[in-house]
């Protein structure tokens, strides 16, 4: 007896969108988001991670293939989204990116009393003094409250 064929299924909610914004930089900042708010020391976010790449897009796919793992294991999470941060370049100024995410990182620890769920370095970032010397931390403290209205992707 032939064996049996296997039947097909589409997904209607696609695994991976890509937009311009991703792809128009190699230097990123991105900030994965759950679907459900995670409790930290002070309250509760739906930031899991903030990371930051030199390589793109590619980088922000990978990492999130590789964080998706352990957060989707987690009570009531069922998705997880991957969102840029984008800054206005600094003429002469390197790295900007890993300033803005140890910014991002310390508005972060400052509001909600921790670091992001998957993020493994950032416990005392709060002692540099140097953080927001590019970057408001009132405008940042505003970015990071956008992140909690977005929905994660249908």
């Amino acid at each position: 007896m032939p064996p049996r064929k296997k039947p097909l299924k589409l997904h209607a909610v696609p695994a991976l969108v890509v937009t311009r914004t991703a792809i128009e930089s190699k230097q990123l900042v991105y900030v994965l988001v759950a679907d459900k708010e995670v409790r930290y020391t002070s309250g509760k976010s739906k930031i899991v991670y903030i990371g930051t790449t030199k390589r793109g897009l590619a980088r922000v796919a990978s990492s999130t293939a590789y964080q998706a793992s352990a957060i989707l294991k987690r009570q009531g999470i069922r998705k997880l989204s991957a969102y840029i941060l984008t800054y206005q370049g600094v003429r002469g100024l390197k790295d900007m990116h890993k300033k803005l995410e140890k910014a991002a990182l310390a508005m972060f620890k400052f509001k909600y009393g921790d670091k992001p769920l998957a993020n493994k370095q950032g416990a005392d970032i709060l002692r540099n003094p140097n953080l927001f010397r590019y970057f408001h931390p009132n405008a940042l403290l505003k970015r990071l409250d956008q992140f909690e209205e977005f929905e994660t992707s249908q």
